[in-house]
């Protein structure tokens, strides 16, 4: 087998939601894309006759883990507080992230802010975790690029 190197840089991942650059990421896992629900659901039944099942859903989640000191919070606040009022319409957005150290590309015409962090404080910087919710994610999960 022939050697193989690759290489990450967690300052080469970018995410945007609607214009505003998502920044200030937290350490550990800072960006975190799933699906709502398997793809395929399997039903086996009494005789164990296998039917496999296409899920049309494609919604998804994205959770970004951002500092608490990034100005991203200021924006992404601003936003999901004006879609609370009574008369207001839901902020949907464009979301894009990509790791220009491979190939990983995430995608989704429409999100929105599902969930608006928790404020904590405490001895040591604290992170805010925010939930854009997808309405139809375009995922590929790829890998690095030399």
């Amino acid at each position: 087998m022939a050697h193989q190197f690759f290489q990450y840089n967690p300052t080469q991942i970018i995410a945007v939601w609607g214009g505003v650059p998502i920044m200030g990421f937290a350490d550990g896992t800072f960006i975190n894309v799933e699906f709502d629900e398997d793809s395929v659901a399997k039903t086996v039944g009494a005789q164990g006759a296998v039917t496999a099942t296409m899920n049309a859903h494609r919604g998804g989640k994205a959770t970004f883990t951002i500092l608490q000191g990034s100005p991203t919070n200021d924006l992404l606040s601003a936003l999901a507080a004006s879609s609370r009022p009574s008369n207001a319409a839901l902020i949907v957005r464009p979301l894009f992230i990509k790791d220009l150290n491979g190939t990983t590309l995430v995608s989704a015409a429409e999100a929105w802010v599902l969930k608006v962090p928790n404020t904590e404080f405490g001895k040591e910087v604290a992170s805010r975790e925010w939930v854009i919710d997808i309405a139809r994610l375009q995922m590929h999960t790829g890998g690095a690029v030399r």
